[in-house]
């Protein structure tokens, strides 16, 4: 069982706004990662009625060449929640003056989304929490 998420990201410039987390609707997830820019995005990635806000960085301020995190609000101690297969999330700040992350092509500051997840053996529970990262 997923018991919390966070989103890793390594800010390049800092910013007194290091933006929202929002989770996409699941009908928005017709793209593929290698192929997407802002050019051929679906609208959906641009629409607000399409999404939840589960999150924020570290109360906003980033600074240059750091990690930051935000802990995604998911719900995930109700055992009844499912997280859906693939999901799709959104970083946007409502500043100009916002921060520019690493990508994923960078291989020492890509992005991290760290699971912790609780499983039993037997009669014990033992609580983990891993990095997930993609690998191609």
């Amino acid at each position: 069982n997923i018991r919390a998420l966070k989103l890793r990201l390594y800010s390049q410039t800092s910013s007194p706004f290091g933006g929202k987390v929002d989770m996409l609707s699941q009908n928005c997830n017709g793209w593929k990662e290698n192929e997407i820019s802002y050019v051929n995005a679906p609208s959906c990635i641009f629409r607000n009625s399409s999404r939840l806000n589960v999150g924020s960085f570290d109360g906003g301020e980033v600074h240059q060449n750091a990690w930051n995190q935000a802990i995604l609000n998911l719900n995930l101690d109700n055992e009844h929640v499912m997280i859906p297969e693939i999901i799709t999330l959104r970083v946007t700040s409502p500043s100009d003056n916002g921060t520019t992350y690493a990508s994923k092509e960078d291989d020492d500051y890509g992005p991290q989304l760290v699971a912790r997840y609780q499983y039993t053996t037997g009669h014990d529970a033992v609580l983990v929490e891993e990095l997930e990262t993609e690998e191609e």
